[in-house]
C-alpha cells in the first residue's frame, strides 16, 4: 500500500516544511508531520489512503487495540468527568428541546445526557461497528459522513464534534457542511488538540496527541480561526474559556479582571475578551466557537493540549458565532 500525498487543506498550498517524524502505533510505519509555510496548518503528509483510514475505526479501535491505544480509557474518563460540561455549555446558549447532532458519538455518553436534558439528540457515525453498537442502546444514529448522510439544509440547532476534527481527511469540507446543516444563528461545538500548547511545544513528536495514522490534522487557535472564517464563521469569546494565567494576570493589572476567579462579563469583560483574540477580533452575527478542556482524569486535571469551541453560522444578522480560545492552564471561567 502506498501512502497518499496531500496539499494544505486550508488554502491548497504545496509549500510545506517537515516538522516531526513519528512511527505509527498500529502499522509501525514512519510518518512525516508537516507544516504549511503559508498558513501554519500542521498535518500528516504523506498519509494513509482515505479508504484505509475509514477502516481504522473497527471493533479493535474502540477496544483500545487500534492506532490510539488509549481510546477506551479516554471514553471512560469522558463518561466520568468530562461529558457533563458539553450539554451544560450548550444549554447556556440553546435550551431544550433544540435539535442536536453529534458527529462521532463514540460511546454515546453525550447523546444520553443530552436526551436526559430534553434535547432532541442524533448521532452521526462513520464506523459501522460503532453505529450498530449505539443503535443497540436505542440511540438515533445516522450512518456515514455529514456530506453523504442525506441531512437537509438548516436541520439542526447545535452540532457537536468532540475529538473528531483531527481525524477528518477533509476538515474544510466538514466545516462547510456544518455551516449548511446548521440553522441560521445556531451553534457548532467542537474540541480538539492544540498544536501550539506548551505541552506540544516541549514534547514535539513525543506529544501523545500525535497519532499519525488517524490524527491527520493538528490545529492551533490561529489556524482554526482561519478555517472558520473561510467557511462562514466569525470569531468571538464565550464567557467560559480558559485563558493562560499569564494573560489573566496582565488583564488584572490593567483593571479588566477582578477577583481570584475572573468572570469576563460587562463592558470590561467584553474589552478583555476582545484583547484576548489577537488577529481575530470579536465579531457578532456569526457562529460561535467554544474552547474547552479535553477530558482527562476525574480529578479536574488541567490540560494544556486541547481546545474547544462553539461556532455559529454566518450570513445572518443573528447568525452563528465562532469564539477562539487561547492556551489552557488558567482558571476555568464558566
Amino acid at each position: 500500500m502506498e501512502l497518499e500525498s496531500v496539499v494544505c487543506n486550508l488554502y491548497g498550498a504545496s509549500r510545506l516544511r517537515p516538522r516531526y517524524q513519528k512511527r505509527g502505533h498500529l502499522t509501525g510505519w514512519m510518518f512525516t508531520i508537516v507544516q504549511c509555510r503559508c498558513c501554519g496548518l500542521v498535518f500528516v503528509n504523506p498519509r494513509l489512503p482515505e479508504e484505509h483510514i475509514k477502516g481504522l475505526y473497527d471493533k479493535a479501535y474502540f477496544d483500545g487495540q487500534g492506532f490510539d491505544p488509549y481510546i477506551s480509557l479516554e471514553e471512560e474518563a469522558q463518561k466520568i468527568a468530562g461529558v457533563t460540561r458539553v450539554p451544560e455549555r450548550i444549554s447556556a446558549v440553546k435550551l431544550p428541546p433544540a435539535d442536536v447532532l453529534e458527529a462521532g458519538p463514540g460511546g454515546g455518553h453525550f447523546l444520553r445526557l443530552a436526551k436526559e436534558r430534553g434535547f432532541s439528540a442524533v448521532g452521526l457515525e462513520l464506523s459501522n461497528y460503532a453505529g450498530n453498537r449505539l443503535r443497540q442502546q436505542a440511540l438515533h444514529i445516522l450512518q456515514g459522513t455529514i456530506a453523504r448522510a442525506g441531512i437537509p439544509d438548516h436541520a439542526y440547532d447545535v452540532i457537536v464534534a468532540v475529538e473528531v476534527i483531527e481525524h477528518l481527511p477533509d476538515p474544510r469540507t466538514f466545516f462547510m457542511e456544518v455551516a449548511r446543516v446548521l440553522r441560521p444563528g445556531d451553534h457548532f461545538y467542537y474540541e480538539t488538540g492544540d498544536i501550539d500548547c506548551e505541552q506540544a511545544r516541549e514534547q514535539g513528536a513525543d506529544w501523545d496527541y500525535i497519532r499519525p495514522e488517524g490524527h491527520l490534522y493538528y490545529f492551533s487557535p490561529r489556524t482554526l480561526a482561519r478555517y472558520l472564517r473561510e467557511t462562514g464563521f466569525r470569531v468571538c469569546y464565550p464567557l467560559w474559556f480558559n485563558p493562560s494565567r499569564r494573560i489573566v494576570s496582565l488583564l488584572r493589572q490593567v483593571g479588566l479582571v477582578k477577583g481570584a476567579e475572573p468572570c469576563f462579563q460587562g463592558r470590561s469583560g467584553a474589552l478583555a475578551r476582545r484583547l484576548l483574540a489577537p488577529g481575530t477580533g470579536f465579531l457578532r452575527g456569526a457562529r460561535t466557537r467554544w474552547r474547552c478542556d479535553r477530558p482527562g482524569t476525574p480529578d479536574e486535571q488541567t490540560h494544556a493540549d486541547s481546545q474547544a469551541r462553539v461556532s455559529r453560522r454566518d450570513g445572518h444578522r443573528d447568525g452563528p458565532v465562532a469564539g477562539v480560545d487561547l492556551r489552557r492552564g488558567g482558571p476555568c471561567v464558566e
